[in-house]
């Protein structure tokens, strides 16, 4: 092990906060899409329990309400995506520090795909936001 300093243990784990801040918002963004996925599956649920499952108005509303899902699990999965790379941003600066390896260009990497993640995350969650209006309106069409 080469760190010699507390000092420079210091600096490292300062480098190292910034990556955890982003793991904590990204949970927060985490925890409501998990909510949204959920809510969607009950209705689903709700809607298919029902006796007329031939009401074409019914059946848009399940088809909705399944593109919602979909959107949500690739975002769901793509914000997992995104906390990995974070979490591995942290790893490769500690081993980067411990054996004062040049590998800068990685670190870089991992926080490029780390954001292209978040960012198609968010993406999919407007668009989410967006199917969601699209059932309003439908349920509007029945009155």
């Amino acid at each position: 092990m080469n760190v010699d300093s507390i000092q420079e243990l210091s600096s490292l784990l300062q480098s190292s906060i910034s990556p955890v801040v982003l793991i904590s918002g990204i949970g927060l963004l985490l925890l409501s899409m998990t909510n949204r996925i959920g809510r969607v599956i009950d209705r689903v649920r709700q809607l298919t329990d029902e006796n007329k499952l031939d009401n074409p108005l019914k059946n848009k509303q399940i088809e909705n309400l399944y593109k919602r899902a979909k959107n949500l699990r690739s975002g769901i999965i793509l914000m997992i995506g995104s906390v990995l790379m974070a979490s591995l941003i942290i790893i490769t600066l500690f081993v980067s520090q411990l054996y004062r390896l040049p590998i800068t260009i990685i670190i870089v990497l991992e926080f490029f795909l780390c954001l292209v993640s978040l960012i198609a995350s968010l993406l999919l969650y407007i668009k989410d936001i967006g199917l969601t209006l699209k059932a309003l309106d439908y349920k509007i069409d029945v009155r």
